[in-house]
């Protein structure tokens, strides 16, 4: 295969009078889509080849998108692969460089990598990026336990450019409404940082990390959308984990506005916040199904991008995961 590295514009100039391909028919294709649809209407795609056996034959629909799935092989004896390039739209793109690279039937065909795509625009995305600032609450004071040093330590190490910014009881004004009035009344630390983690990147714009999740690679990629959320194996919101957003994101605006107007604030506190912000993005149409999905344009990601730890155990990737959150559960 001949491998090409651009942006966007230069994967429009290269494939200008080509079909183009992609390879990968999962819920990252459908983020390509959402991406492109609107920005880039000349782009078609003719085809979609997936590893997935239960995929090949059925049509995705994905906005202006509409295309069948095919197997490898079926692909390259229905396409003319002269006259094709492939698109590599899955986080495992460098399996599928490895796959092309070995299949000798495509030694010749250009292939791009929409991942790749997007890392080499970022430049000119920067203007309305999150920005690099990292966010914690540390409540109730106390030195941090070892562990949590030691988590933080990696913020440095792969974030070593973005500002880390404390919020405790030095910065936070506890009169500014009624729930914040009765959690910090009962000393409800982590239902205090519920709601203060959402308020510093509303008014700032950032990330936000529980002081125990610990990074494994840069979380740079992750600036560049809109807003962004983990979650948990179960599918289920877990801002804890991590989020982040631009500076007055109307998506944070609203998670507040559910939490300042809760009449019975005891009730409320009673249930997981995991368990609010899941219901509240269930109804904007998040589904708790494992898969990549854009929510009113907050890019909500699979489990192991950002995983946590789940009885003890973990399931991440390696090759793709961001960080880890070990839950150690420092305070309630």
């Amino acid at each position: 295969m001949n491998y090409i590295s651009c942006d966007m514009n230069g994967f429009i100039n290269k494939t200008r009078g080509k079909q183009v391909l992609c390879f990968g028919g999962g819920s990252y294709f459908k983020v390509m889509c959402c991406d492109i649809a609107d920005s880039y209407p000349d782009i078609q795609v003719m085809g979609i080849i997936d590893n997935d056996p239960s995929r090949c034959g059925n049509i995705i629909e994905a906005k202006n998108f509409k295309a069948s799935i095919y197997s490898l092989e079926k692909a390259a004896s229905t396409f003319d692969l002269t006259k094709t390039a492939i698109l590599i739209t899955s986080l495992h793109d460098d399996a599928i460089k490895n796959q092309l690279n070995n299949s000798p039937v495509f030694n010749d065909i250009d292939v791009f990598s929409y991942l790749d795509i997007k890392l080499n625009g970022l430049d000119s995305m920067e203007a309305n990026a999150i920005p690099k600032t990292i966010h914690y609450c540390w409540f109730g004071g106390g030195d941090f336990p070892d562990p949590i040093k030691k988590c933080m330590e990696t913020w440095q190490v792969f974030a070593p450019d973005y500002t880390i910014k404390c919020w405790n009881e030095k910065n936070v004004d506890f009169n500014k409404n009624k729930y914040l009035q009765t959690t910090y009344a009962m000393k409800k630390w982590s239902k205090i940082a519920n709601y203060i983690r959402l308020l510093a990147v509303y008014e700032n714009g950032g990330m936000y990390f529980d002081t125990d999740v610990e990074l494994l690679r840069s979380p740079n990629i992750l600036r560049y959308n809109q807003g962004f959320m983990a979650t948990t194996v179960t599918g289920a919101i877990n801002t804890g984990s991590g989020f982040g957003a631009i500076k007055h994101n109307p998506i944070i605006k609203k998670l507040m506005e559910r939490i300042e107007s809760q009449e019975d604030i005891l009730s409320y506190i009673s249930s997981t916040n995991t368990g609010h912000e899941t219901e509240f993005f269930y109804d904007l149409g998040y589904r708790l199904n494992g898969q990549l999905q854009v929510v009113e344009g907050f890019t909500i990601y699979p489990y192991y991008i950002m995983p946590s730890r789940h009885k003890k155990e973990m399931i991440f990737n390696k090759d793709v995961s961001i960080s880890i959150h070990h839950e150690f559960g420092s305070w309630r």
